[in-house]
């Protein structure tokens, strides 16, 4: 079973790195399907922003805010899952759900600039909405 999901999960960051993000969210998924882990809804999220699939006319547990919000729940401490998530809502315009986890992303590495910029550019954007 280990290696099974071993498989996939490599898989998927192969297809990742290569562009083929469809080929990745299936792997990724199979990984998921086998053992649902943080790692697994993490990468099939970055996948997603990848994609610039944010919100997806599909069940809401497929999409990457959903992916990185189960990351967070089965590991409360990923600081990339606050950052893509905070980037996912970020860019569907979400800005109020966007602040809190670029400012946790912030708080777990200051060092990350789009973080920084991001959450400036949404806090201005919440306050004209």
């Amino acid at each position: 079973m280990a290696l099974a999901i071993y498989q996939q999960a490599l898989k998927g960051l192969l297809h990742n790195k290569l562009g083929e993000y469809q080929q990745a969210i299936t792997h990724y998924t199979k990984a998921i399907e086998i053992d649902p882990n943080s790692n697994n809804y993490n990468n099939r999220g970055v996948v997603y922003n990848n994609l610039r699939e944010y919100q997806k006319a599909m069940p809401s547990s497929r999409c990457a805010p959903a992916d990185f919000s189960k990351t967070i729940e089965l590991n409360p401490n990923p600081i990339y899952s606050y950052y893509y998530r905070g980037l996912a809502y970020f860019y569907l315009k979400e800005y109020e759900k966007a602040i809190p986890d670029l400012t946790n992303a912030l708080k777990f590495d200051p060092s990350l600039t789009l973080a920084k910029n991001k959450l400036e550019i949404a806090v201005l954007l919440s306050l004209l909405c």
